[in-house]
């Protein structure tokens, strides 16, 4: 029975990518070297899982900008499709100082956030079609209620809470944009 599994292991594995090969292979080396052997290519095995972990966690999928608002400069990540719309900041143990998020939707009208899945507390501006703030609240991290615009706008952003007190924004405030992709040129026109 155990060498049946181990020939199905095989032939699955042959099926993956290369790394899952790799990763075979290391197994197959750790089984059958010495102890010496074992502990090199285990502290080996251990670095590369820690160096994919690393890079995975630092790509993002989102555009990146960057942004003046009020006497601040920002990092903004730029969610612009349903699925990154839905997702937002949730799942992210904490936003670094001076980032944020630009939610562009495909057309105006009152927005509605929530908090559900989002370990720290933000301030979420909604934006007028020139990028200047018209509404603030602050956000409590994993909280349930929903915040929703009371006017109608097709952008937001959401900061750390206190971000914008930090930078002198507050209500008429201007959100410039320094840096930005070529397909973004259109924000805040």
């Amino acid at each position: 029975m155990q060498i049946q599994q181990t020939k199905e292991s095989r032939a699955h594995r042959k099926s993956d990518n290369s790394f899952a090969k790799e990763l075979y292979g290391a197994m197959i080396v750790i089984h059958s070297g010495n102890k010496k052997s074992k502990t090199i290519i285990i502290i080996i095995f251990g670095m590369m899982c820690s160096g994919i972990l690393i890079i995975s966690l630092s790509k993002s999928d989102y555009a990146e900008l960057k942004a003046r608002i009020g006497n601040g400069d920002f990092r903004i990540e730029v969610a612009d499709t349903v699925e990154k719309l839905k997702k937002g900041l949730s799942g992210r143990r904490k936003l670094d100082e001076n980032c944020g998020m630009l939610f562009i939707f495909p057309e105006e009208g009152q927005l509605s956030f929530w908090m559900k899945d989002t370990e720290f507390p933000i301030t979420i501006a909604f934006l007028s079609a020139n990028g200047t703030i018209q509404e603030l609240y602050d956000m409590e991290a994993f909280s349930n209620k929903v915040i929703t615009s009371r006017g109608t706008y097709k952008y937001a952003i959401e900061l750390n809470k206190g971000a914008l007190e930090k930078s002198n924004s507050w209500f008429g405030t201007s959100v410039e944009l320094i840096d930005y992709p070529r397909n973004y040129p259109f924000l805040f026109k």
